[in-house]
């Protein structure tokens, strides 16, 4: 059988995704682990200690890794929301050059 690797979240060690592959593919910012025994990610978000064994990792840790699909939805439509008033803000001076304004209100139609 294949040995199975873990992708962590380097700074929280919260498990990313699994792999059986050889060639593991890690992104910026994580690490891949040689797991002596298969896990599996049922029943919550994951994450390794330092022995390398399998526990519940913490809100703040979930949040931090980005494993969590609703949060990370709920974090990138502040981050919209906040474009939006700054958009609106920069719009709105009077010093700023026509094209410019134009440029933003292309933007925030967009988003709208």
């Amino acid at each position: 059988m294949a040995k199975q690797y873990a992708i962590l979240h380097a700074a929280t060690r919260v498990i990313r995704r699994l792999s059986v592959e050889e060639d593991v593919q890690v992104g910026p910012g994580e690490v891949a682990v040689a797991l002596d025994q298969p896990i599996d990610l049922a029943g919550g978000f994951w994450k390794l200690d330092a022995g390398d064994q399998k526990v519940l990792a913490s809100d703040q840790e979930i949040t931090e890794a980005r494993v969590d699909p609703v949060r990370e939805r709920q974090r990138k439509l502040a981050l919209v929301a906040e474009l939006k008033v700054a958009i609106s803000d920069a719009a709105g001076d009077a010093a700023l050059p026509a094209k410019l304004k134009r440029v933003l209100a292309a933007w925030s139609a967009l988003l709208s």
